[in-house]
């Protein structure tokens, strides 16, 4: 009978060490993981100008709440912000001569050390582009009032497109329409959302330029070479931007930015 008590009492004690140590080392990882959350994050901000040009003298600020860090970047175009936390904060970025980017939000990981800004030269246009921004976490989820697509209408002047009308021809939702009988040098007009191309709406940096009445503008005409983007933007009356004038959607031809550096483009062509 001893025996037996002396052996019940060898299996309590170890079952009692057991979850001793058991929950040591769940509190262990719990306080793991909270200073994990709460560990510093480091940012490394690149400023480009919209033509690869660093931009030195910019300056970056994330904010969330009372936690605000702010720095300026050198002639890399590199600032650094320290003792951040991970989580999702309103971005702002300023540069003389550069349309400056306010309350866009970013989600900073914690293994997130890399920031790309991207801004555009201050124009007159009427329509301008604020900026871009990219993270290594991703893109947050779009807030965009109207779907959008946009092409990039240097590189398809690069890639050796002379007319605006193939880039726009393959785009899902988006009709050609040619004139009956027409060739290869026919007029080409596009609808979006639908088969009438008088309900889409053609603007160039915002000004109308198709006619109400016949829909007609020979996008054909214009050489990409000219512009900085072609955007799609679907939808009745759309956005602001684009006015109430369009019932299935708008083509905006966004003109040539400027760019610190000269630039130019080299086309040759050769046939029999």
């Amino acid at each position: 009978m001893g025996r037996i008590c002396a052996c019940a009492s060898r299996v309590a004690l170890a079952v009692a060490v057991m979850l001793f140590l058991g929950a040591g080392i769940a509190a262990a990882d719990d306080e793991h993981a909270d200073h994990d959350r709460d560990r510093d994050v480091h940012v490394k901000v690149a400023v480009q100008a919209n033509d690869g040009t660093p931009v030195a003298g910019a300056t970056v600020s994330l904010s969330a709440g009372n936690l605000v860090r702010s720095g300026s970047t050198d002639a890399r175009g590199i600032a650094e912000l320290k003792h951040l936390r991970a989580g999702t904060y309103a971005l702002h970025a300023a540069a003389p001569g550069y349309q400056s980017i306010s309350q866009r939000t970013v989600t900073i990981a914690r293994d997130d050390e890399h920031l790309a800004i991207v801004l555009y030269r201050a124009t007159t246009n009427s329509l301008t582009v604020i900026g871009r921004v990219s993270a290594a976490s991703g893109e947050t989820v779009s807030t965009a009032s109207a779907p959008t697509i946009s092409m990039s209408a240097q590189q398809a002047a690069a890639a050796g497109v002379t007319s605006v009308g193939p880039m726009v021809w393959n785009q899902l939702s988006t009709t050609p329409v040619i004139p009956l009988g027409g060739g290869s040098n026919a007029t080409e007009t596009f609808a979006v959302r639908g088969p009438d191309p008088t309900e889409t709406l053609v603007d160039i940096d915002g000004h109308p330029v198709n006619s109400g009445n016949s829909g007609d503008f020979d996008l054909s005409l214009l050489d990409p070479a000219d512009y900085q983007n072609i955007e799609l933007v679907k939808g009745i009356a759309p956005t602001s931007l684009v006015g109430p004038d369009t019932i299935d959607g708008a083509i905006n031809i966004r003109t040539i930015e400027p760019t610190t550096q000269p630039h130019g483009l080299l086309r040759l062509f050769a046939g029999s």
